[in-house]
């Protein structure tokens, strides 16, 4: 079985509407097909400039929009211990343990960053220690790399995965009423 959500938002820019779409596919079946879809979905919209797409196990996500834009999308699922451990030593810095500390998933940290990688088309070849996350608001940072641009990250955490879009910082595009 295959299900496939349409969610479209807007999001203000100055006193202008922007228009991003969010194509959300979850298969309880093959994991390949997430991305079979979402590939042809992609090239039938293409009135969008930009594109990003992100798949975790049997979950696909892809964002449509007019600006430049980044997506991630990561299973809520445990990790082992060891695995955990493994995989903070690798990409969190002091401020990403506080964030722990604070309740904040590994994952939701983990797709914040990817996002913000993705966004810079430096993929897992960015040093993620060096990503530094400030919390602006319940599900908005500001992500930085040193000598790298800053960006804002919306999250949404949702029952079963992570979602994190990645944007520019100078284009205040953010809901201010998020």
């Amino acid at each position: 079985m295959l299900i496939l959500t349409y969610v479209l938002f807007y999001i203000c820019f100055k006193k202008e509407a922007c228009c991003i779409k969010i194509l959300f596919i979850f298969s309880n079946g093959d994991f390949d097909q997430p991305k079979l879809h979402l590939r042809n979905l992609c090239s039938t919209l293409s009135n969008y400039t930009y594109s990003s797409r992100s798949y975790s196990y049997n979950y696909g996500v892809a964002v449509l929009s007019d600006f430049p834009i980044s997506i991630d999308i990561e299973k809520r699922r445990s990790l082992n211990e060891n695995r955990l451990n493994r995989l903070i030593h690798f990409s969190c810095n002091d401020n990403d343990q506080v964030l722990l500390k604070s309740g904040v998933s590994f994952l939701q940290i983990w797709t914040i960053k990817e996002a913000y990688a993705k966004f810079l088309r430096k993929g897992l070849f960015l040093d993620f220690k060096q990503i530094s996350l400030e919390k602006v608001k319940n599900n908005h940072y500001i992500v930085r790399h040193f000598g790298l641009e800053d960006l804002h990250v919306s999250t949404l955490s949702g029952s079963t995965c992570f979602l994190a879009i990645a944007y520019q910082i100078g284009s205040d595009y953010y809901d201010k009423n998020d």
